[in-house]
Protein backbone atom coordinates (compact mmCIF):
# COMPACT_ATOMS: atom_id res chain seq x y z
CA UNK A 1 0.00 0.00 0.00
CA UNK A 2 2.87 2.36 0.82
CA UNK A 3 4.31 1.88 -2.65
CA UNK A 4 1.01 2.87 -4.25
CA UNK A 5 0.80 6.00 -2.12
CA UNK A 6 4.36 6.94 -3.04
CA UNK A 7 3.71 6.45 -6.77
CA UNK A 8 0.50 8.47 -6.51
CA UNK A 9 2.29 11.28 -4.66
CA UNK A 10 5.02 11.38 -7.32
CA UNK A 11 2.39 11.54 -10.06
CA UNK A 12 0.74 14.50 -8.31
CA UNK A 13 4.07 16.28 -7.91
CA UNK A 14 4.35 15.82 -4.14
CA UNK A 15 7.72 14.68 -2.86
CA UNK A 16 7.43 11.89 -0.30
CA UNK A 17 10.27 9.84 1.13
CA UNK A 18 11.05 6.57 -0.60
CA UNK A 19 9.55 3.46 0.97
CA UNK A 20 11.77 1.40 3.24
CA UNK A 21 11.78 -1.60 0.90
CA UNK A 22 13.30 0.54 -1.86
CA UNK A 23 16.28 1.35 0.33
CA UNK A 24 16.48 -2.28 1.37
CA UNK A 25 16.69 -3.41 -2.27
CA UNK A 26 19.64 -1.07 -2.82
CA UNK A 27 21.59 -2.55 0.11
CA UNK A 28 24.37 -4.83 -1.20
CA UNK A 29 24.51 -6.91 1.98
CA UNK A 30 20.78 -7.58 1.80
CA UNK A 31 21.00 -8.57 -1.86
CA UNK A 32 23.88 -10.93 -1.07
CA UNK A 33 21.77 -12.59 1.62
CA UNK A 34 18.84 -12.94 -0.80
CA UNK A 35 21.03 -14.51 -3.50
CA UNK A 36 22.73 -16.85 -1.03
CA UNK A 37 19.42 -17.91 0.48
CA UNK A 38 17.91 -18.51 -2.96
CA UNK A 39 20.87 -20.66 -4.04
CA UNK A 40 20.76 -22.62 -0.79
CA UNK A 41 17.03 -23.26 -1.14
CA UNK A 42 17.46 -24.38 -4.75
CA UNK A 43 20.22 -26.82 -3.77
CA UNK A 44 18.15 -28.12 -0.86
CA UNK A 45 15.11 -28.62 -3.12
CA UNK A 46 17.16 -30.49 -5.73
CA UNK A 47 18.68 -32.77 -3.08
CA UNK A 48 15.30 -33.35 -1.48
CA UNK A 49 13.40 -34.10 -4.69
CA UNK A 50 16.04 -35.59 -6.96
CA UNK A 51 18.13 -37.84 -4.71
CA UNK A 52 15.61 -40.66 -4.11
CA UNK A 53 14.80 -40.96 -7.82
CA UNK A 54 18.51 -40.91 -8.72
CA UNK A 55 19.34 -43.60 -6.18
CA UNK A 56 16.55 -45.78 -7.50
CA UNK A 57 16.91 -45.31 -11.26
CA UNK A 58 20.67 -44.81 -11.71
CA UNK A 59 22.18 -46.83 -8.87
CA UNK A 60 19.57 -49.58 -8.86
CA UNK A 61 18.69 -49.34 -5.17
CA UNK A 62 15.28 -50.91 -4.57
CA UNK A 63 12.48 -48.41 -4.05
CA UNK A 64 11.62 -50.03 -0.71
CA UNK A 65 15.05 -49.24 0.76
CA UNK A 66 15.95 -46.01 -1.05
CA UNK A 67 14.79 -43.98 1.96
CA UNK A 68 17.57 -45.40 4.12
CA UNK A 69 20.19 -44.21 1.65
CA UNK A 70 18.49 -40.88 0.90
CA UNK A 71 18.51 -39.88 4.58
CA UNK A 72 22.32 -40.15 4.90
CA UNK A 73 23.10 -36.60 3.62
CA UNK A 74 20.60 -35.11 6.07
CA UNK A 75 22.04 -37.03 9.03
CA UNK A 76 25.54 -35.91 8.02
CA UNK A 77 24.38 -32.29 7.73
CA UNK A 78 22.74 -32.47 11.16
CA UNK A 79 25.84 -33.90 12.84
CA UNK A 80 28.37 -31.70 11.04
CA UNK A 81 26.37 -28.48 11.47
CA UNK A 82 26.12 -29.05 15.21
CA UNK A 83 29.81 -29.96 15.56
CA UNK A 84 30.85 -26.93 13.49
CA UNK A 85 28.55 -24.66 15.49
CA UNK A 86 30.10 -25.91 18.72
CA UNK A 87 33.61 -25.26 17.36
CA UNK A 88 32.76 -21.77 16.14
CA UNK A 89 31.11 -20.88 19.46
CA UNK A 90 34.30 -21.97 21.21
CA UNK A 91 36.46 -19.86 18.90
CA UNK A 92 34.28 -16.81 19.51
CA UNK A 93 34.40 -17.42 23.28
CA UNK A 94 38.23 -17.50 23.03
CA UNK A 95 38.25 -14.11 21.33
CA UNK A 96 37.81 -14.68 17.60
CA UNK A 97 35.79 -11.91 15.99
CA UNK A 98 32.28 -12.97 14.99
CA UNK A 99 32.81 -11.69 11.43
CA UNK A 100 35.96 -13.81 11.08
CA UNK A 101 34.13 -16.89 12.38
CA UNK A 102 31.31 -16.34 9.89
CA UNK A 103 33.71 -15.88 6.99
CA UNK A 104 35.61 -19.00 8.00
CA UNK A 105 32.33 -20.90 8.10
CA UNK A 106 31.48 -19.74 4.58
CA UNK A 107 34.89 -20.72 3.24
CA UNK A 108 34.66 -24.21 4.72
CA UNK A 109 31.14 -24.53 3.26
CA UNK A 110 32.56 -23.87 -0.20
CA UNK A 111 35.88 -25.69 0.00
CA UNK A 112 35.24 -28.77 2.12
CA UNK A 113 32.89 -30.48 -0.37
CA UNK A 114 35.06 -29.52 -3.38
CA UNK A 115 37.42 -32.54 -3.34
CA UNK A 116 34.46 -34.91 -3.22
CA UNK A 117 32.83 -33.12 -6.14
CA UNK A 118 36.00 -33.54 -8.17
CA UNK A 119 36.12 -37.22 -7.27
CA UNK A 120 32.54 -37.66 -8.48
CA UNK A 121 33.29 -35.93 -11.79
CA UNK A 122 36.33 -38.15 -12.37
CA UNK A 123 34.18 -41.26 -12.02
CA UNK A 124 31.84 -40.07 -14.77
CA UNK A 125 32.75 -41.01 -18.30
CA UNK A 126 32.09 -37.62 -19.87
Amino acid sequence: MEGLRTAEAEANGHAEPLPVWYKLLQNKAFLAIVVGHTCHNYGWFVLLSWLPRYLSSELGIPTRTVGYYAVVPYICMFVFDNVWGYLVDGWIAKGMRTVTARKLSQVQDWLLPAPRRGDCWQKLDV
